[in-house]
């Protein structure tokens, strides 16, 4: 019979073939029939592979090797941890700089039967220790919670803390390194620290000096405006007393004084 593949007109020349050609070409289609089905068995077992491979394509590339030479160092190690356990894990451990000793200490503890008794000790001292956490928290939260009272109480004294919001920055550095005991150290130092700040509690204070020196000498005049009647209307008589030389409170008050200490 003529090959199913060739055309009607070249079928219709296979009787007029000799035919040993008609054998040898029969012989030739059934080889490549077979080799064909090969072919495609080959590929159908290879595509699987072939497709676990592909998301490791870039990384070969970029090492240089082919897929099938990684596949084939894969096999081999494979092998080799199936043959020697424990070669095997070494040569492993060696190709990817893992120092096994690290492990062999963890994993012999693993392995060594737990005393009940201590097991009970380690359970225990674990519930301390999450106890000792909770209180730790709940300290902390009451102590942020003062300082955080003590912090606003402190800002709210305006009359003695009128800059706290331009200095708090300062203070803030001051007390995180540990170079002020309190606020109030803080908020002496940060004010220095700040030439405005610094300049305007100096004309503060100057200010507050002068008005507290009037207070103390009109108080002084008034005493003395007091002795000096107190003297003119006293039964041991005596003469008015003497005017100021140039009719300020302070000569008046000078001379009632004078007055009094000559009787």
């Amino acid at each position: 019979m003529p090959p199913n593949a060739w055309s009607a007109a070249a079928k219709e020349e296979w009787h007029r073939l000799p035919h040993d050609i008609q054998l040898e070409v029969d012989k030739r289609e059934r080889d490549f029939h077979r080799n064909f089905q090969q072919r495609a068995e080959q590929v159908q077992t290879l595509e699987p592979l072939a497709q676990a491979l592909a998301p490791y394509s870039q990384k070969f590339a970029l090492r240089g090797i082919h897929p099938a030479q990684a596949l084939h160092q894969l096999l081999a190690v494979q092998d080799l941890l199936e043959r020697d356990p424990i070669e095997g894990i070494a040569y492993v451990a060696r190709t990817y700089g893992v120092d096994l000793r690290t492990y062999a200490t963890a994993f012999n503890q693993s392995q060594q039967p737990q005393d009940p008794a201590l097991r009970e000790l380690q359970e225990r001292l674990g519930r301390h220790e999450h106890a000792m956490d909770q209180w730790k928290k709940s300290a902390e939260q009451q102590e942020l919670a003062r300082i955080q009272t003590e912090v606003e109480a402190f800002r709210a004294d305006q009359r003695a803390h009128p800059y706290f919001e331009e200095l708090a920055p300062t203070m803030s550095q001051l007390m995180f390194s540990n170079m002020a005991m309190n606020l109030e150290d803080a908020y002496r130092q940060a004010s220095r620290l700040n030439e405005r700040v610094w300049q305007s509690m100096q004309d503060s204070q100057r200010r507050t000096e002068a008005a507290s020196r009037a207070r103390t000498e009109r108080e002084a005049a008034d005493r003395a405006r007091r002795a000096a009647v107190s003297v003119s209307g006293s039964p041991y008589g005596g003469g008015p007393p003497a005017k100021a030389k140039n009719g300020t409170v302070r000569d008046a008050v000078v001379s009632a004084i004078e007055q009094v200490a000559t009787r």
